[in-house]
Parts: structure tokens; C-alpha cells; sequence
């Protein structure tokens, strides 16, 4: 993550960022598993993603990037579909689509807020004007 810049250059939460255009942000949800646990060579796998579930607008109200009414289900309805499933004996089977965290893809002027624990991920650069943020008392 660090050679690729994926983090980007740490910024200060300003009025000058939260008025750009279309400027959201929210906490990031940190995912561990462990690939081939029953074997001798298990693997540790993390995974830093956006949290969609309360992304936030410069005023504080919640984001909203795609209207609910936009999504060919919602969830309340896919949850109906299911007990009537079950209610009539069907077997269902369900899945997971890897990496599905939003229902709509985050745009431009997206931020995020990263915990210290992150710090090793950003670029020596990111690392550099964290550090200065925060010592100088900024909202990260």
C-alpha cells in the first residue's frame, strides 16, 4: 500500500477540504481472516475499508451517494423474499460477493479518517505530514 500511494498525503479537516465538491468522509472498518487456517501454511490476511454504513457530509449530515430507491433490491426486500422462501420449504443457499462493501461506488473528494494504527501503511512523505498534523493539535 505504501509503494502504490493507495492512502494518498495525509490533509487537515478544514473548511477549505470540506468545501469541495462533493466532499464526504468516514471511518475505515478493519477486516482480519486467516486463508487456509487448517493447513501448515495459514496466512494472515487484512483488509482496510471504507464504511459506507455512516459516511458523513461537510455539514455532518449522512452522505447519501445513490438513492435507495435506485438499488434493484433493497434489503428490507430481499429479507422478505427469504422468509417466504423458507415458509414455502425452499432451500436457499446464499453467497458473498468479495469486496461488496458499498452499494455505490464512493466519489471524487472522498476521505477517510485513519487511526495511528495505519501510520506504517501511508508513504514516508504521508507518514511525514500525519505526524505534523497531529502535533500541531489538526484534525486529521
Amino acid at each position: 500500500m505504501r509503494d502504490f500511494s493507495v492512502f494518498g498525503v495525509p490533509v487537515e479537516d478544514c473548511a477549505e477540504v470540506r468545501n469541495l465538491t462533493g466532499f464526504n468522509y468516514a471511518r475505515t472498518i478493519e477486516a482480519t481472516a486467516v486463508k487456509n487456517f487448517e493447513t501448515d501454511d495459514p496466512e494472515v490476511r487484512k483488509r482496510l475499508v471504507y464504511d459506507g454504513s455512516d459516511s458523513r457530509a461537510s455539514d455532518e449530515s449522512k452522505a447519501i451517494f445513490q438513492s435507495i430507491r435506485d438499488i434493484p433490491a433493497s434489503l428490507m426486500e430481499i429479507r422478505l423474499v427469504l422468509i417466504i422462501c423458507r415458509l414455502m420449504k425452499f432451500i436457499v443457499r446464499q453467497g458473498d460477493v468479495v469486496g461488496a462493501y458499498l452499494n455505490a461506488s464512493a466519489p471524487a473528494n472522498s476521505f477517510v479518517r485513519l487511526g495511528k494504527g495505519w501510520l506504517s501503511a501511508l508513504s514516508e512523505e504521508g507518514q511525514r505530514r500525519y505526524m505534523e498534523l497531529l502535533g500541531a493539535g489538526k484534525s486529521i
